[in-house]
């Protein structure tokens, strides 16, 4: 406004404090565009309402671990596909389908199973790393919770076994679709229409 003070007559009020009670009950807060909040209130009823991640985070590893058993699916399935031309000779000089198909399974596990000792061993030590980094550098993000790495075996032999039962079955499948295409198209690199 283009006020800086406002001029009381002294006979209006007999004291300082009189006129300061006065004040008090004739002005609010509001008139001066303040306001009072109940802040404990308020955050007690944030956290009260407050949005569990823990469904959200289940997701996300369940979309994680479906997109690696498919891109574990997509390698073995290339892989064989990349062969055909072995396949092929394999079965021209005589090789009877099952033990082709017995020679790629072998090397599905073999390679799976070290596949997936490696994938859990670094698996852990990245987990253990991104924890300590949410308890250390990111703590203030985390607001206190307290991170603790604990690997069950059985959860850890169950990621294990599926992830070499989805080679062998993917290799299988893969190397019987192969099979009946006759020896000289796998040769010769024709796909049969």
């Amino acid at each position: 406004g283009e006020l800086t003070s406002i001029q009381f007559p002294s006979e209006t009020f007999e004291t300082v404090a009189a006129f300061e009670l006065k004040i008090r009950e004739t002005l609010d807060y509001p008139d001066f565009g303040l306001t009072t909040r109940d802040l404990a209130a308020e955050a007690s009823h944030a956290v009260a309402n407050s949005y569990d991640f823990g469904g959200l985070f289940a997701g996300m590893s369940f979309f994680l671990i479906i997109a690696a058993l498919i891109l574990t699916a997509l390698i073995f399935v290339f892989g064989i596909e990349q062969r055909r031309n072995q396949i092929g000779l394999m079965l021209a000089v005589g090789v009877k389908k099952a033990k082709a198909r017995k020679l790629f399974l072998i090397e599905a596990i073999v390679l799976a199973g070290i596949g997936a000792t490696i994938g859990l061993i670094f698996g852990a030590i990245y987990t253990q790393i991104a924890l300590w980094g949410l308890g250390g550098a990111w703590a203030d993000a985390a607001t206190g919770v307290n991170f603790v790495y604990s690997a069950a075996p059985l959860s850890l032999g169950i990621a294990w076994f599926a992830t070499v039962i989805l080679a062998l079955l993917v290799t299988f499948l893969a190397t019987r679709s192969i099979s009946k295409v006759q020896p000289s198209q796998l040769i010769s690199g024709i796909d049969p229409v």
